[in-house]
């Protein structure tokens, strides 16, 4: 027998997750090349939030630092902030990636 579908309901889901004061850093190292083999060097990459869970429509401070250890100057630098939700339920589950912010520096001199 088919059942009709008598109410739809659109619901959000909100949980009271635990937040920790204490800051997340991600840093990342990238050789500095040229000719796409020629090493000159590396630049480090550094990415610091407050704390590493978030609640929606919350501001977001995010500090952002790179050095350039080569012996080349950078002409430029992209930054993107990437957000990335897994859902999952029961023997299902899907994510979802979305740019939330581009931001460019321009010229970072050898050694700065």
């Amino acid at each position: 027998r088919q059942r009709d579908l008598i109410n739809r309901t659109m619901f959000e889901v909100a949980a009271a997750v635990p937040r920790t004061n204490n800051p997340v850093t991600k840093t990342d190292v990238q050789g500095v090349n040229t000719c796409c083999c020629i090493p000159h060097g590396q630049m480090l990459m550094t990415a610091t939030l407050p704390y590493s869970i978030f609640s929606g429509n919350e501001a977001l401070m995010v500090q952002v630092g790179v050095k350039n250890e080569s012996s080349k100057a950078i002409e430029k630098v992209s930054i993107e902030l990437i957000e990335e939700v897994r859902i999952s339920a029961q023997n299902h589950s899907d994510t979802f990636r979305n740019v939330l912010v581009t931001y460019g520096m321009e010229g970072i001199a050898a050694g700065a």
